[in-house]
């Protein structure tokens, strides 16, 4: 298959039930399944879907078979619902509401308590939309909310009822944003809350979550792209949000910059959550205004509220990337990266957090092979099994700009001499 062009959205999920995480990328016109080898190669796309734009990709089981099944949420057509019978052959079933624009998302989760997923399509004009699945992956619309952005469940309350937070257009500023918490009545019924944030309200259009700080609640991390007639410093931001309980939240600013989307994970094994934030803007400051960066936790004091985060930047800016997704793709215990972007969509192996140089989709063969000084500068490079090499810039990022004229089979090894 061509490289996946104009991509929007990547997710990861194991498909045909081999034990291996497969790729799925969103693209404007076909989208297209990655099955994994099992040592993180990906060496032929299927498509699936029309020539449609899909926005926003969600992995779940929706009709109870223990597979996971797609969903594509889609701009200017229909959105669809695909079954997955197991072995990674997808089927159309079912089509609900378009997404209003590129940058409005899904998300699953059980919103009624009968152990099936159902899903909430967020949208930026209009209305949000919160569907109800019958258990076959059958959904009918259960009620409309404000219209949003970045929808994200949390069990707020340790209730077990997941809760919907949603940022919303500030109707008393228009060029900020306002958080939404709509509390869970276990049903699926929700009464919202807006959420009262310090120390600056741009418009975010982001949001993630998770206990940042290691103190047992919920912190949040906020992107802001900027809009039309936002003219303040603080149009392109990312600001993490430490929860203080009864104090509210605690703003720590992390870059002038905006993300188009975000990911808490721990990059580096440390035991804290650390941020992932694809396609930076920060109006002219980082080159070609898509820089992606990973954020490594340090430290936090939230009695002083100060936080320490090591910047790392992922790839070059010109990837310009709109989604990434962060999974074990090699089985190798360190969690990888894949960017969406307008060209090729690259893929980047982790090392404590840091990361080497990216392939292609279309011939990803991750396994390291050798680690040497190839071109005599004291700095350890390292070969790929694809025979990519990747020199080391002496800051412990790599440069992905020579490659060997062969294939290396899985068993192989290399060695260097003089």
């Amino acid at each position: 298959m061509p490289i996946a062009d104009n991509t929007y959205a990547v997710v990861a999920g194991d498909l045909n039930r081999d034990g291996a995480l497969d790729l799925i990328v969103g693209n404007h016109g076909q989208n297209l399944l990655y099955l994994n080898d099992g040592h993180g190669a990906f060496l032929t796309g299927t498509a699936f879907g029309g020539a449609e734009l899909t926005t926003d990709l969600a992995l779940g089981d929706l009709n109870g078979d223990r597979s996971l099944d797609i969903i594509a949420y889609n701009v200017g057509a229909p959105s669809v619902i695909y079954l997955n019978d197991g072995a990674g052959n997808l089927a159309q079933h079912a089509t609900f509401a378009a997404a209003a624009e590129m940058g409005d998302e899904v998300t699953l989760g059980d919103l009624d308590g009968d152990n099936d997923y159902d899903l909430i399509a967020a949208r930026a004009q209009g209305s949000s939309t919160v569907y109800q699945n019958d258990g076959q992956g059958h959904f009918t619309e259960l009620r409309s909310l404000a219209a949003g952005y970045g929808p994200l469940f949390i069990d707020e309350y340790g209730d077990s009822d997941l809760d919907l937070f949603l940022l919303q257009r500030d109707t008393a500023q228009p060029t900020r944003s306002a958080l939404y918490r709509y509390r869970n009545d276990g049903r699926g019924g929700f009464s919202s809350m807006r959420i009262n944030l310090s120390g600056g309200k741009p418009f975010a259009q982001q949001l993630a979550a998770g206990d940042i700080d290691g103190d047992g609640d919920v912190d949040l991390v906020l992107s802001s792209m900027g809009i039309a007639g936002c003219d303040g410093s603080d149009c392109e931001e990312l600001r993490l949000y430490l929860n203080r309980g009864l104090f509210g939240f605690a703003a720590i600013k992390l870059d002038s910059a905006g993300a188009e989307t975000l990911a808490l994970v721990d990059l580096d094994n440390d035991g804290d959550l650390d941020i992932t934030a694809a396609g930076l803007v920060a109006d002219g400051q980082l080159p070609g205004d898509a820089q992606s960066r990973v954020y490594l936790n340090n430290g936090i004091n939230g009695l002083l509220q100060t936080a320490s985060f090591a910047r790392v930047n992922v790839g070059a800016p010109q990837i310009q990337a709109r989604d990434l997704t962060v999974s074990d793709l090699d089985n190798d215990g360190l969690l990888d990266v894949v960017l969406a972007s307008t060209g090729a969509n690259p893929i980047y192996q982790s090392q404590s957090g840091y990361f080497f140089g990216s392939c292609e989709t279309n011939l990803l063969l991750l396994d390291p092979r050798l680690m040497a000084d190839l071109n005599g500068d004291g700095y350890q490079d390292l070969v790929l099994q694809s025979g990519l090499i990747l020199l080391n810039d002496r800051t412990g990022n790599f440069r992905a700009d020579l490659s060997l004229p062969l294939l290396l089979d899985l068993g192989s090894d290399l060695a260097t001499a003089d």
